[in-house]
This record gives structure tokens, C-alpha cells and sequence, in this order.
């Protein structure tokens, strides 16, 4: 009992210290890095895309003999045919839905008849 007690007040204890040594820890990373702050340009430039896709251009056109209308092509191909794969799925799942919900109007439209019959048949 006692173990246990101390077991738990120790992980309270160690938690409690993390938790103050974080929050002391903050004010002086930010007093730290004031200096590198205040040296940075008040407007920032955005990066520019056109460089960077320049950039990429140059490297593929590089590696290989690379179309970008052949890879817009096949990526197009491959989306067009995994749409038609999944609306195939969903056709299917919709028929063996409507086949069972039809199966199951039918039992329970028997068994009432029967249920209807059977009383009928002990009121008799």
C-alpha cells in the first residue's frame, strides 16, 4: 500500500517538474532568439514558383526524355480506369442490396400471411 502511494506520488511529482522546468524553459528560448528575430527583414518576398519550376524542368528534361502530355495521359487513363472499377463495385453492392431487401420483402410478406392463416385457424 504504501509502495503504491509513493508510486503514484512520484510520477505526480516528476510530471509536476516537467511541467514548471517547460514553462521556465520558454521565456528564456524566447529571449534567446530575439536577437535572430529582430535581424530579419520586416516584409519577407514570396518564393517565386517560376524558379523553383524552372528548376524541375531542368532536372527532369535531364534524366530523361520526359512528356508532360504522355505522363498527363497516363495518369489520366489509370484515374478514368480506377473510377470505372469503383463504379462497378457500387453496382454490384447496389444489386446484391436490392436483391436482398426484394428477398427479404418476400419472406415477410409470407410470413404474415401465414401468421394471418394460423390465427384464422385457432380462432376456429
Amino acid at each position: 500500500m504504501f509502495w503504491k502511494n509513493l508510486y503514484d506520488m512520484s510520477f505526480e511529482t516528476i510530471n509536476l517538474i516537467i511541467l514548471i522546468c517547460s514553462f521556465l524553459a520558454l521565456p528564456v528560448f524566447i529571449f534567446w532568439k530575439i536577437p535572430a528575430l529582430a535581424s530579419l527583414p520586416t516584409t519577407a518576398g514570396k518564393p517565386s514558383k517560376t524558379k523553383f519550376s524552372l528548376k524541375l524542368k531542368n532536372i527532369i528534361s535531364k534524366l530523361s526524355p520526359f512528356s508532360l502530355e504522355v505522363f498527363l495521359q497516363k495518369a489520366i487513363s489509370k484515374l478514368r480506369v480506377l473510377s470505372l472499377k469503383t463504379d462497378r463495385k457500387t453496382a454490384v453492392w447496389l444489386h446484391k442490396l436490392r436483391n436482398k431487401n426484394q428477398k427479404s420483402k418476400l419472406e415477410n410478406g409470407t410470413y404474415w400471411e401465414e401468421v394471418k392463416k394460423s390465427k384464422d385457424n385457432s380462432q376456429r
